[in-house]
């Protein structure tokens, strides 16, 4: 079952490219959503057979607002304009609930190591957040949830590393550092082309393709721990 929900999870983000381009937007949401949604269920599906349950259960945890996340930030295509910033902002806060749980399922492992975890954290966030501060031009709220946001998500990938590295290693910790690192990637792209005067498709291409490419290694990591 869990192979067969990678066939929706891997096919609807190259259809919602295609659609994109088409304007047709119901149909991209929709696309957007039995995508998300079928990692939510590999996850589910997955908790079982990982050997760390907490774990698992806060991954799970993680996926499901990250899920809603996804269909609210896709909203503005489709709802009334007045409430586009609406769904942004409740967007990123469930993106930024979502983020939170990966650092629930990570904290137990990457705090037994704390000198090495808090300062990959900060150093990330460092590296991340000054050079994309200097490109964003926006009023000072949404940049403060903006560096909340981006500082909690390299807090879970300096976290994932240190687990990766400090635990005994296996194939499921690494597909999750490297899915999660993958998010991150996409966030970035994400923010560095909204700032541009100019958006450009091939950037939104890119973030796709690393947010779902991390969205599916994260899903099938948890069965592999």
């Amino acid at each position: 079952m869990i192979y067969v929900l990678l066939v929706p999870g891997v096919l609807c983000p190259i259809l919602m490219q295609i659609v994109q381009r088409r304007k047709n937007h119901r149909l991209r949401l929709t696309l957007k959503t039995l995508s998300s949604l079928a990692f939510v269920l590999i996850t589910a599906l997955s908790v079982p057979h990982c050997s760390v349950r907490r774990f698992a259960l806060w991954v799970l945890a993680a996926h499901i607002p990250d899920l809603f996340g996804d269909v609210l930030l896709d909203l503005n295509q489709v709802v009334p304009k007045k409430y586009d910033t609406l769904c942004f902002y409740l967007g990123s806060v469930l993106f930024l609930l979502g983020h939170g749980c990966f650092i629930g399922a990570l904290s137990p492992t990457a705090m037994l190591y704390p000198a090495l975890s808090i300062p990959a954290a900060f150093l990330l966030a460092v590296l991340v957040l000054v050079p994309l501060q200097c490109v964003i031009r926006a009023p000072g709220y949404f940049r403060l949830l903006l560096s909340l946001y981006l500082a909690t998500l390299c807090t879970a990938v300096a976290f994932s590393w240190v687990t990766f590295l400090t635990q005994p290693m296996n194939t499921g910790r690494l597909f999750f550092a490297i899915g999660i690192t993958l998010f991150l990637g996409s966030d970035i792209t994400l923010v560095y082309n909204k700032c541009r005067e100019h958006h450009k498709m091939y950037f939104v291409d890119l973030l796709i393709a690393l947010y779902y490419a991390g969205q599916l290694m994260i899903a099938v990591s948890v069965g592999m721990i």
